[in-house]
């Protein structure tokens, strides 16, 4: 998750680090295959959409997340403008 920029959809590939922090992240909706967005980030935590819901995770959290860039309306998204999932309605 550390290299989402803001505004950009990504696609969790993996989740990683100790089996209780893997739960956790599951837990909150974080699978492979969904889409996630960097709504905003600071130094010491980053505030993501995912399924629909805000969720605030420390970097160290976040940093156990692997992400791929995503897709938007049948191509892949650029990054240059902010993605609709991650500040649509």
């Amino acid at each position: 998750m550390q290299s989402a920029n803001q505004g950009q959809l990504m696609i969790v590939t993996a989740l990683g680090g100790p089996k209780d922090i893997r739960a956790r992240l599951t837990d909150l909706g974080f699978t492979p295959g969904t889409p996630v967005c960097v709504i905003s980030r600071s130094q010491e935590s980053v505030i993501v959409k995912v399924r629909g819901s805000r969720i605030m995770l420390n970097n160290l959290l976040a940093a156990n997340i692997k992400v791929q860039q995503g897709r938007e309306e049948g191509g892949f998204f650029s990054g240059k403008y902010p993605s609709k999932y991650c500040f649509g309605r």
